[in-house]
This record gives structure tokens, C-alpha cells and sequence, in this order.
């Protein structure tokens, strides 16, 4: 899921995992990796640390930028900005991506067991 999450920011934002990574605070960078943040504590199991070990940066610094995305999306005024699109296009290829790998999983579980789900 981490890799899926990390493969669509880097797609949608046109930026490299490095630069995710980077210093640089310029907003379009900041925007993609609070994104890459949010989506990564929502729909994964890591933790602030992991996140922030994988972005270097401080499980704080994680903490405060997975806020402000929660902020924005209650934030009637920032529903068309391109982050928040961004955001929910990814969320919902997330959800998508979640649910075809239950199915997959179910199915993998149901033949391993010798039941034929053909009809």
C-alpha cells in the first residue's frame, strides 16, 4: 500500500521521491509531501516515526503536516485547489486498490483451501 500511495503522489504531483524528500520548501513540494503524509497515516499502519524516517523528517513535523491537510478538507474554500483534487483522486485510487487486494487475498484464501468458485 506504502509503495501504491508513494507511486500516485509521485504520478500526480510530477515530482521525483527525492525531491518528496527534499528541503525545499517551496509549495509545491510542501503540498505534494503533505499529501504523500496524510495518505500514508490514513491508509497505511505506519506510524508518525516511519513516515518520517521515509521523508526525513521529524515524527512532529509528520504530525503537523498530516493537520494541515485534515484542516483543508473541512475548508470549504480549498475544494478545488489542485492538492486537494489531487488528494481526493488518490484516495479514491487508494480505496480501489485496497478493496481489489481484499478480492485478490479472498480469492487466493478460497483456492488454497480447494474450494472451486467457478460456477
Amino acid at each position: 500500500m506504502k509503495d501504491f500511495i508513494l507511486n500516485r503522489v509521485i504520478f500526480y504531483s510530477g515530482l521525483n521521491y527525492d525531491s518528496l524528500k527534499s528541503k525545499c520548501c517551496l509549495k509545491i513540494y510542501c503540498r505534494a509531501r503533505q499529501v504523500l503524509i496524510y495518505l500514508l497515516y490514513e491508509y497505511t499502519i505506519m506510524s508518525l516515526k516511519q513516515i518520517g524516517k521515509l521523508l526525513n523528517r521529524d515524527h512532529s513535523t509528520i504530525h503537523h503536516n498530516k493537520k494541515v491537510i485534515i484542516n483543508m478538507k473541512t475548508i470549504l474554500s480549498y475544494a478545488n485547489d489542485p492538492q486537494m483534487v489531487m488528494l481526493r483522486t488518490i484516495e479514491k485510487e487508494t480505496i480501489q486498490y485496497r478493496q481489489n487486494q481484499e478480492i485478490k487475498q479472498d480469492w487466493e484464501t478460497d483456492s488454497s483451501l480447494g474450494i472451486n468458485i467457478n460456477y
